[in-house]
């Protein structure tokens, strides 16, 4: 009988998403968690928390997801499109006095009104995986502010130092992810599934079945 094959290895979410070829299993419990709990996930990850390992079946360059879809798909989602978890009163409430004490050590004090209004048009239009991090994004909304702003921000160091502020609270620092991957034959697929998967939400074996033969690569923009 052939052995089982399991190796450790260790990545980042950021390598994960935008590296790994990860193909997910087509059933329906890809969709099946709660905004609650996609929040409470990403709170974990922004306190440093561990959020547990995923298990991927690797094979031919490509890795399917064994455990870990909801994490992943959570993570994708939020990376994509950060206000449809997210939404931008929580986001703004948590960068809200780091943008407080960068207009007062810039004596832009009198423009935090029309400025969250760009900031707000800046974090609803990100749409694309780590799109946050250009600076010509933010650039790009600042200059189409109002007069004042566009005038205040005409400096790209200025927009720099914002834009610093506004990442640290959407990128997820520690984000380092365990990953337990499977080389074995894929015809065990099905009871491994079975055996990881039905201790949350059950499966029915057709389901586990289908999940082995039926997949599609992820896609950033699978949640629209």
């Amino acid at each position: 009988m052939e052995s089982k094959v399991f190796a450790l290895d260790q990545t980042t979410i950021k390598k994960l998403l935008t590296i790994f070829k990860l193909v997910i299993p087509d059933f329906q419990r890809n969709f099946v968690w709660k905004k609650s709990k996609k929040e409470q996930l990403l709170d974990s990850l922004f306190r440093g928390f561990p959020i547990g390992a995923i298990t991927l079946y690797e094979d031919k360059n490509a890795y399917y997801i064994i455990d870990g879809l909801q994490r992943i798909n959570t993570l994708n989602q939020y990376l994509s499109r950060p206000s449809a978890i997210i939404s931008f009163e929580r986001f703004y409430h948590k960068v809200e006095t780091d943008i407080r004490n960068f207009l007062e050590d810039e004596q832009l004090g009198a423009e935090a009104a029309p400025l969250k209004k760009c900031i707000k048009k800046w974090y609803e239009k990100l749409d694309t995986l780590y799109e946050f991090e250009k600076v010509s994004i933010l650039y790009s909304v600042l200059k189409d502010g109002s007069t004042s702003i566009a005038k205040r921000f005409g400096h790209l160091e200025l927009v720099e130092k914002l834009l610093d502020i506004l990442k640290a609270k959407i990128e997820i620092a520690h984000d380092d992810i365990s990953l337990i991957i499977y080389r074995g034959n894929k015809e065990d697929l099905p009871e491994l599934f079975k055996n990881i998967n039905t201790g949350s939400v059950a499966l029915s074996q057709y389901e586990i079945l289908q999940s082995v033969w039926n997949d599609y690569v992820l896609d950033p923009q699978s949640d629209r």
